[in-house]
């Protein structure tokens, strides 16, 4: 559905290094999201790079979308949003910070008014 090339290999092989310059490309496949009518729609996605994962891993899901900063508290080095559209490549770079130990990768789709969520 969304592949991000490379992003999460690089960035653990640059955990402890100098910031660094990580290219990604998002590849959205053109039928992603649909709903009833077969109408793709975009889908939502955060890249949050972490000192400790021990706070994302107690986090729920809904919170976190909501509140990620109190949620990760002080273990949050960086956040991007993108918004992914059907069909659209979407590329980024992300500033891998020194002191990240972890990246976590959440998705929001939203179908019919219901927010759907995966943390990888």
């Amino acid at each position: 559905i969304v592949k991000i090339l490379g992003t999460v290999i690089l960035a653990a092989l640059c955990a402890g290094c100098q910031p660094k310059q990580v290219p990604m490309v998002f590849q959205v496949q053109d039928t992603i999201n649909q709903d009833r009518a077969r109408q793709p729609a975009p889908l939502y996605i955060k890249l949050y790079q972490l000192t400790d994962p021990a706070r994302l891993q107690a986090a729920g899901l809904r919170e976190l979308w909501r509140d990620d900063q109190a949620m990760l508290g002080n273990s949050l080095l960086a956040v991007q949003a993108y918004t992914v559209y059907p069909g659209q490549d979407h590329q980024q770079t992300m500033t891998i910070q020194s002191s990240m130990t972890a990246i976590c990768v959440v998705g929001s789709i939203v179908n019919l008014g219901i927010s759907i969520g995966a943390i990888v």
